[in-house]
């Protein structure tokens, strides 16, 4: 996908604007829920990234809905349970939180994916946007 910071600002105020003006509210909530049950997304392998082994919010319970992956629990200072989330391979990530209303967009143009100083800054990011705006 090639698409710009504003562009995906754009999609997650339609997400968190439960589908409007494009979807239908329950097409939201059905894109937005948890798809795959019981099953919980594992630690990544490395070797399909050529990183480290990459487990995004390490001891949260993480799940995949039809759109991204979502959080099932909250993460201290920042995302609520029922965030929706994904990142690109050059550090590319996005988010969008239903339950505070906040979302955000976080790019670089880095390898490897999911390096420490990369996930440690959006981690500063995201924290400064809910002390800011929650």
């Amino acid at each position: 996908l090639y698409s710009t910071p504003s562009d995906f600002l754009r999609l997650l105020q339609v997400l968190l604007s439960r589908g409007a003006p494009l979807l239908t509210p329950e097409s939201c909530a059905r894109m937005l829920s948890n798809a795959i049950g019981a099953l919980r997304v594992p630690k990544m392998d490395p070797a399909t990234f050529g990183s480290e082994p990459i487990d995004l919010y390490p001891g949260l319970e993480k799940t995949h809905s039809l759109a991204a992956m979502r959080l099932e629990e909250d993460h201290p200072g920042g995302r609520r349970a029922g965030t929706a989330f994904w990142a690109g391979i050059q550090n590319t990530h996005w988010w969008a939180d239903p339950t505070s209303g906040l979302a955000g967009v976080f790019m670089t143009q880095t390898l490897p994916f999911a390096e420490a100083p990369v996930l440690a800054a959006m981690d500063r990011f995201e924290k400064a946007a809910y002390a800011r705006f929650s």
